[in-house]
């Protein structure tokens, strides 16, 4: 299993709540269709610090948050795919849109929607910045 997570922030036209809306909303729907994927699962911080939420609890749990964190980020989706090849191409169209004809390629499919959703890229006003890890599991033993 080849899994991504990127940390985004949101495009400053944005409020938080917006930014939640759409990514959750419209962005999702699009990114579920990922040519390959195999899971999908996006984080958004709530508008109330968990330390609010959980009390005492929080420092017993919290382990080197950075300081000012929920500042640098808005949400982190993760994607998992079967190898990293296969995250090279998700990008790729697919037939995955039911049909009476079967399955046919989408052509609404798209995800036009991430320089305005996210924080633009300095460059390229079409791109945005995102910080993305990686993680490969391997099974071991049965």
């Amino acid at each position: 299993m080849f899994k991504v997570y990127a940390f985004l922030k949101r495009n400053p036209k944005l409020t938080h709540d917006e930014y939640r809306a759409g990514h959750v909303g419209y962005h999702c729907g699009q990114s579920r269709r990922l040519k390959d994927i195999r899971g999908y699962l996006v984080n958004v911080w709530a508008n109330e610090p968990l330390v609010e939420k959980i009390g005492d609890l929080h420092a017993e749990i919290t382990i080197n948050e950075p300081e000012n964190f929920l500042e640098h980020w808005d949400g982190f989706p993760e994607v998992y795919f079967d190898d990293q090849q296969s995250w090279i191409e998700a990008r790729t169209v697919e037939p995955n849109r039911a049909t009476v004809d079967g399955l046919v390629v989408d052509p609404d499919w798209s995800l036009g929607d991430s320089p305005h959703l996210f924080m633009p890229a300095p460059d390229d006003p079409n791109q945005f910045r995102a910080h993305h890890l990686h993680m490969e599991e391997h099974v071991i033993g049965s």
